[in-house]
């Protein structure tokens, strides 16, 4: 519960159902896709390991483990269910830089834009010059994921 996951690095979780005549059968899903997982049992409970690998795509959707078994079934009883919400943070994409006008010339303004694809958190931009951090002498303005900076 609450935990931040990184994209691409593996996740494995287990989910566990005591007791139970027969014992249930225990499956994975993210959204309405059932995911592969290895399903054991032991003396009185059953267990399906989930080898889990997040993606950008992931974050905010639903992973829930649902238990069934033939009572519940034949009870019209929908499935026992648990679940969380993911919440995976993964580094932009893709970080393009551009520059208006496309030639400026010596003692005209210029514009530039730094653009990064999604990320979460949000990407931080930081600006260099000659081996220097450029901390003045600029606007700058967020939107969304692109950063413009005018410098005067």
């Amino acid at each position: 519960e609450g935990e931040i996951l990184t994209q691409g690095s593996l996740k494995r979780l287990t989910c566990i159902s005591i007791a139970g005549n027969p014992l249930a059968s225990l499956s994975w899903y993210i959204g309405q896709r059932e995911l592969p997982s290895v399903y054991t049992t032991r003396d009185n409970y059953a267990s399906a390991e989930l080898a889990f690998i997040p993606q950008q795509a992931h974050n905010g959707q639903e992973l829930r483990c649902e238990a069934t078994n033939v009572a519940i079934e034949d009870s019209d009883s929908s499935p026992y269910e648990t679940s969380r919400q993911l919440n995976v943070r993964f580094s932009p994409a893709y970080v393009q830089v551009s520059i208006l006008p496309d030639a400026p010339k010596a003692g005209q303004n210029a514009t530039l834009i730094c653009e990064t694809g999604s990320s979460r958190p949000a990407a931080t931009i930081d600006w260099w010059s000659n081996g220097k951090k450029v901390t003045i002498l600029f606007e700058m303005i967020k939107i969304n994921t692109i950063i413009v900076i005018s410098f005067t």
